[in-house]
């Protein structure tokens, strides 16, 4: 024991030399044996916290989400599903996966405009477009276009229709977000599913907390469990929802945008 504990000890220091050191590896649970592993953390609230007892509008959001949720049961996606070329077939997988939330959530609301931050490979834009009505659209936002990606479920002919647009800017920079302010504003969901490095999720949250919506409007953001975004989601004192159980398992969290906002 004594030896193994001078290893450990010898291998610190040898770390804090170099300015290597690797905190997690001595003092979180090893989980490098798990895929897509992450860590999190569980906290109670503070005295800095301001609980709010429900309201109208948690009360529409937990009405919202427990129909969604009951809705997604019998969505059907075998049709994005087919779309992905290889590894699981995410679409297919609830809970766990939000595409079939999102879906349900669409369905429901029945919205003109979803505003998508993050469009990658495409699978929620194909998923929102099936559900949105008829005269309604998906822009879904991406700094690379979404040809660039080898393995793009996408297809050209889903541009064909207007019904789905990619915009090609980082929102992250003013200048950028400026000229879309006014399609920020008309937007009824606006899903947030970005880089999660904390800083483009900030930036874009601090400018779209000073859009005035035209009518209530839904933010769904994805991997709110993240350790980057877990100060995020706590700092945004809008009515909101954490309703990872029936959406993606890193964590999905709803927030009620109303055209006179809090700022985080």
């Amino acid at each position: 024991m004594t030896r193994i504990v001078a290893r450990i000890v010898s291998r610190i220091k040898s770390e804090i030399t170099t300015g290597r050191v690797n905190v997690a590896r001595y003092c979180m649970p090893k989980i490098n044996s798990i895929p897509d592993s992450q860590l999190s953390l569980i906290h109670p609230f503070t005295s800095s916290d301001k609980p709010q007892p429900a309201n109208s509008n948690t009360n529409f959001l937990m009405d919202l989400v427990l129909g969604a949720a009951n809705d997604a049961r019998e969505i059907d996606l075998v049709d994005v599903s087919a779309r992905i070329r290889q590894g699981p077939k995410w679409p297919n997988i609830w809970p766990g996966e939000h595409y079939k939330l999102l879906a349900a959530l669409v369905k429901r609301m029945r919205p003109n405009l979803v505003v998508e931050i993050g469009t990658f490979l495409g699978v929620s834009s194909l998923v929102m477009k099936k559900y949105i009505p008829r005269d309604g659209r998906v822009v879904t936002f991406d700094v690379i276009p979404w040809q660039s990606f080898e393995d793009t479920c996408f297809q050209q002919s889903d541009f064909d229709d207007p019904g789905l647009v990619q915009v090609l800017g980082d929102l992250a920079q003013p200048n950028v977000f400026e000229a879309h302010r006014e399609l920020m504003a008309s937007a009824d969901i606006i899903f947030l599913d970005g880089p999660k490095n904390r800083s483009f999720e900030r930036a874009f949250l601090q400018q779209l907390m000073n859009v005035n919506f035209y009518k209530a409007s839904l933010l769904v953001i994805d991997d709110i469990r993240l350790w980057n975004m877990l100060d995020l989601w706590r700092e945004i004192e809008l009515p909101k929802l954490d309703v990872t159980s029936f959406g993606h398992y890193s964590g999905t969290g709803l927030v009620l945008l109303a055209p006179h906002q809090a700022s985080i």
